[in-house]
């Protein structure tokens, strides 16, 4: 049997040594550092090693139960029951934009049924896979908007404090320009109204205003609204755009439209069929 010779079989032992390699090229990843921890992990580091029985743990979105595992709310677990065993339920495809039911609850528990914006058919509520999925498409709306339109003149403001994965998300979109606005009194334990306007009234025009608790920020949401103010604001997986003219809506529409499909393509039914539930039943809406 006569023996191949097979020129790439053969590693070069100079190629081998490089980074343990073979072939002797480097891994593009090589020189990659890894990420610093946030604060949040320091934290429940720090949690985890502190020995006193009484320790509670406020710092994460995800609940737990008392012997650390995940936690289900009794009413999405009924909720859940009652869909799978539907027998009309179908298997759905959301458009790009989302479940319209919904974005139309989410929209308006945040800016009220009465709301003008509303009204006046100038509101764009968009189904997002989760809360930084709404913050970045906001934030590639914003840069695609202003890029057509006009050159960008306005900050993007973030609230102090605020979830340490905002600022990266904005940057990573393009918008460099990140400042803070104060908001949250620590000893009063509420909105420090009067910095909070402060803040705002230095912001220049065109600036972006991002925040995110349903609780506590549903009111800044619905005041803007009202004053005619333009914004983009997430929360729960849903981004809300809440613009001066309804001529712009079909326009705004589109370009998010575009921007999810080359982003996630389209958003899951599962949770969003959830919330919707629970938000067109008020029985529902005060268990949760």
């Amino acid at each position: 049997m006569k023996k191949m010779n097979l020129p790439d079989s053969k590693l070069n032992e100079t190629e081998v040594k490089q980074n343990g390699d073979p072939g002797g090229q480097l891994s593009v990843f090589t020189n990659v550092h890894t990420a610093a921890g946030s604060p949040e992990k320091r934290l429940l580091s720090a949690f985890k090693k502190d020995t006193n029985p009484g320790k509670a743990y406020l710092a994460g979105r995800e609940y737990y139960s008392e012997d650390g595992k995940t936690f289900e709310l009794r009413l999405v677990r009924r909720i859940k029951q009652q869909l799978s065993a539907d027998p009309t339920t179908r298997p759905e495809y959301p458009s790009p934009l989302g479940l319209t039911e919904f974005t139309r609850r989410a929209t308006e528990v945040a800016l009220g049924k009465s709301s003008r914006a509303i009204v006046e058919e100038r509101v764009l509520g968009v189904q997002t896979p989760g809360f930084t999925a709404a913050v970045r498409l906001g934030a590639e709306l914003l840069r695609n908007w202003y890029d057509h339109c006009a050159a960008w003149c306005g900050p993007v403001y973030l609230s102090s404090p605020c979830d340490d994965s905002l600022a990266g998300i904005f940057q990573a979109a393009g918008i460099q320009d990140i400042r803070e606005y104060y908001y949250w009194d620590d000893q009063q334990r509420g909105v420090c109204l009067d910095k909070l306007l402060e803040d705002l009234e230095k912001a220049p025009e065109r600036s972006a205003l991002c925040y995110g608790n349903v609780e506590r920020e549903a009111w800044p949401v619905q005041y803007c609204a009202s004053q005619g103010m333009e914004l983009l604001c997430e929360a729960v997986g849903h981004l809300l755009c809440v613009l001066k003219q309804n001529s712009l809506l079909l326009s705004v529409q589109s370009q998010a439209a575009t921007i999810v499909k080359s982003l996630w393509a389209q958003p899951s039914a599962g949770g969003a069929n959830i919330v919707a539930t629970v938000l067109s039943n008020p029985a529902h809406v005060v268990e949760w």
